[in-house]
């Protein structure tokens, strides 16, 4: 049996990212950084996989840990934003095999991983937090420690 990583993504209640083409958050995030938050054809690792090409098929973007999270969305304004919008973060797992690693974020076949929790996005993130199990579904069960 494959070892499963555990892969951090902002999404909403629909499984959308911020930066889908119906996020009305999408131009307010425009606002971080390349360096810090690249585009999936600018990302080390990423780049060359699909070319320049801005579709994706079957994959989502996560990151590997939550202090990757914090450093991509470094601004607190912006992870409130997130979470106004109705976006949070979830834990998924996943095997290796389905795993794309780029300099700033995970590529990944969402079709072979489990979401097994989910938190705010407003949360400061720590490990411990998230492995509690602090929610099933947007809006229900998500406590604050």
């Amino acid at each position: 049996m494959d070892k499963l990583t555990d892969i951090w993504r902002v999404e909403n209640p629909a499984g959308e990212g911020p930066y889908s083409p119906k996020s009305r958050i999408a131009q307010t995030l425009r606002e971080i950084p390349e360096g810090q938050a690249p585009l999936p054809m600018q990302d080390r690792g990423l780049c060359g996989i699909f070319g320049r090409s801005a579709v994706y098929p079957g994959y989502s973007f996560g990151f590997a840990s939550l202090e990757s999270y914090q450093a991509w969305f470094s601004r607190v304004e912006h992870r409130e934003a997130l979470d106004k919008e109705g976006y949070f973060l979830a834990r998924y797992q996943v095997s290796a095999a389905h795993i794309c690693h780029g300099s700033m974020q995970i590529m990944f076949k969402k079709a072979a991983a489990t979401r097994v929790d989910m938190q705010r996005c407003t949360l400061l993130a720590t490990q411990d937090n998230a492995m509690s199990g602090l929610g099933a579904a947007r809006g229900v069960n998500i406590k604050e420690p």
